[in-house]
């Protein structure tokens, strides 16, 4: 079993705490789903291919909701606390991931060759 570290709420507010969150997805199914991501540059917000783009979902995401530096519980799907919170409307403008991601009929898991393109960049003017 793992061992956690707790975190207090004034943590949550500082580094690195503060550059990694949860997402929210709205695929265009209208499923949502939850994952993470990691502040790598000012504007720049790095996740999975998987979180924002999915074919058996109906392709790119149309909604993603970021929380950094949010207490989340995915168990509950509660947010104790929701940080810094911003919605970006993903496009072909501000959404960059690698088509590889997807290379055979199975959709539904990605194989070793196709895990290494499971990386997405979005890009958000907030």
């Amino acid at each position: 079993m793992a061992d956690f570290i707790e975190v207090t709420r004034s943590e949550l507010q500082t580094a690195p705490y503060s550059r990694v969150g949860i997402v929210i997805v709205t695929f265009p199914n209208s499923k949502q789903y939850s994952g993470t991501f990691s502040l790598v540059g000012r504007n720049d917000l790095l996740t999975a291919t998987h979180v924002v783009f999915n074919p058996e979902l109906g392709g790119l995401a149309t909604k993603l909701e970021f929380y950094l530096g949010a207490d989340y519980n995915k168990i509950t799907g509660e947010f104790e606390t929701r940080g810094y919170q911003f919605t970006v409307i993903p496009n072909a403008n501000n959404v960059k991931y690698f088509n590889s991601a997807y290379q055979d009929s199975d959709d539904t898991t990605f194989s070793p060759k196709e895990s290494q393109y499971d990386v997405a960049l979005v890009g958000t003017d907030s």
